[in-house]
């Protein structure tokens, strides 16, 4: 019953013949600001899922979950009183942002060639681990966020297009856990289709 609802509401704020945009992408991420205290290394380990509503022929409203992997480990000197010894301290984080965006494209709506600035705002649910010695710390934490970010997309194929993006994600500060923060470059394909 809510999924024939919520079709039946769609269709009537959205236009007849509007373009969707459905993407997979892999994500690069590198971190940035209170991140960088914990984790310095880039992280390869990244997807994402993006889909989007085109509502005029240079708007798009849609919805984007992504999942980032950081990892790191630094040696640290632990001074127990009696004497100071070297341990491994490892660090992790993941990030599963699921956020609305709204974004503007430049140019025509059928161009081959369509650069975009896009605004995005939801929630993060990040997980903070922290090994060091054998004495293990997790802390889970949903934040709310926001992101900013611009890129384009580029006709490969008839209604396949390549998509670059570089977004920076900001998760504000959320039970004890500093703000944490990162940029991305994404980059993947996505289907452009008439619905």
């Amino acid at each position: 019953m809510q999924k024939f609802l919520l079709i039946g509401f769609l269709s009537v704020i959205l236009p007849a013949q509007a373009q969707q945009i459905f993407g997979l992408t892999y994500d690069i991420s590198l971190p940035a600001m209170k991140t960088r205290d914990l984790i310095q290394r880039v992280s390869i380990i990244g997807f994402g899922l993006d889909a989007r509503q085109m509502t005029h022929r240079n708007v798009s409203f849609g919805v984007t979950f992504h999942w980032n992997s950081f990892k790191d480990d630094h040696l640290e000197n632990i001074d127990t009183g009696e004497g100071t010894f070297i341990a491994i301290d490892d660090r992790s984080m993941e990030s599963f942002p699921l956020l609305l965006n709204v974004h503007y494209y430049f140019f025509e709506q059928y161009a081959s060639f369509r650069p975009f600035l896009g605004a995005n705002a939801g929630t993060f649910f990040i997980i903070q681990r922290r090994s060091v010695d054998g004495v293990r710390r997790v802390d889970k934490k949903f934040h709310l966020g926001l992101a900013t970010d611009m890129g384009f997309m580029l006709e490969f194929m008839r209604e396949i297009h390549l998509m670059l993006t570089i977004r920076f994600n900001y998760a504000l500060k959320a039970g004890g856990i500093p703000a944490q923060s990162y940029w991305s470059v994404i980059f993947g394909f996505v289907s452009v289709s008439l619905w």
